[in-house]
């Protein structure tokens, strides 16, 4: 009967009939009996069809309601979430009185942690799926990288976090400092239950996408590459590479940094630091150079990037005459003459 109904629902909404489509998907979908597999077909067609459509019929509360019909089911997060930031985006009055669904959602993920870590080797694409968005959902791109260094409680959020809770661009902001005025980097914890900070968290997540789906490893690394330069690359401090300047003061001698060091601005100022093994970026997104064409491209720019805001011009030539970018290889030789 179950089969019937969804090629029903098929052919209804290749016939653009997207709003019966979606009745019978949700219909579908309410039912315990189906499948793992139908229901996140089931889903991401009705989301899909609902895209579709100028109406809220698909709204959270019918995603709390399939999610509680299949609590087991891990695979259907991703989509179910992505729907949910749809309706806030799109509904922005429902989400403005409910402020708090964004940590509803990363309670989602965090119900599924479970049944995600039983996933069959058949199932490793979408595991590394799962916990490379649970990931991006934890960190959130627009929060203050010092927010990381806190754990949060999803079912309890502080009042500040959900007032303060914007998506959009990345915020800077001063990295964070220990006590005696050190920075502080996130490690990867035994597990997610033992995490001691959001930051941990994420490092977690990160590194199970990889291990679940090895294809992962580039743009895992890519992604705590980014975040550590955005915290410790030096123009946080504000400043550009300037020569005479560079003579006058030695912190701002950033031609003379090696990889593992740099100068960035810290809660307590601007400082020298030394980078520990895990958490030097450049080494980071080297390591990327021999993997993933895609990420390796990007990472390529990064370091040019960073090794022209340096002041660091032959290192970034060198890395663009590597992969045949002579001309502007050689625009970069000429600022080091």
């Amino acid at each position: 009967m179950a089969q019937d109904e969804q090629a029903k629902a098929k052919q209804l909404q290749k016939d653009g009939n997207f709003k019966d489509a979606l009745v019978i998907y949700l219909e579908l979908l309410e039912s315990e009996s189906d499948e793992t597999a139908g229901v996140l077909e089931n889903l991401k067609a009705a989301k899909e069809c609902a895209g579709r459509l100028s109406s809220n019929e698909f709204d959270i509360e019918t995603l709390r309601g399939i999610l509680t019909k299949h609590p087991e089911n891990w695979q259907i997060i991703p989509t179910a979430v992505s729907r949910a930031e749809f309706i806030s985006a799109r509904f922005r009055k429902a989400d403005e009185e409910n402020p708090t669904n964004r940590f509803e959602w990363l309670r989602w993920y965090e119900k599924a942690i479970p049944f995600a870590e039983k996933a069959t080797p058949a199932e490793a694409k979408e595991a590394g799926a799962y916990w490379l968005a649970f990931a991006e959902r934890v960190s959130n791109r627009a929060m203050e990288p010092w927010k990381l260094h806190s754990l949060t409680d999803y079912e309890n959020p502080p009042v500040e976090e959900i007032q303060h809770l914007h998506w959009g661009d990345f915020v800077a902001a001063a990295a964070a400092v220990d006590g005696d005025g050190n920075p502080l980097f996130h490690e990867i914890p035994e597990s997610y239950a033992v995490a001691t900070t959001n930051g941990e968290r994420w490092r977690w997540l990160l590194e199970k996408a990889a291990t679940a789906t090895p294809k992962l490893r580039s743009e895992v690394d890519f992604k705590h590459a980014e975040f550590l330069e955005r915290q410790f690359s030096v123009i946080t401090t504000g400043e550009r590479f300037a020569p005479d300047r560079a003579i006058k003061k030695p912190l701002y001698a950033w031609h003379l940094l090696a990889d593992e060091e740099t100068v960035a601005q810290l809660a307590t100022g601007a400082s020298g630091v030394r980078l520990p093994a895990g958490h030097r970026f450049l080494e980071l997104y080297k390591g990327i150079e021999e993997s993933v064409r895609t990420w390796k491209m990007r990472a390529r720019t990064k370091i040019v990037g960073i090794y022209e805001n340096r002041g660091q011009y032959s290192k970034a030539a060198a890395m663009l005459q590597s992969e045949g970018g002579c001309r502007n290889a050689e625009t970069i030789k000429r600022k080091a003459s």
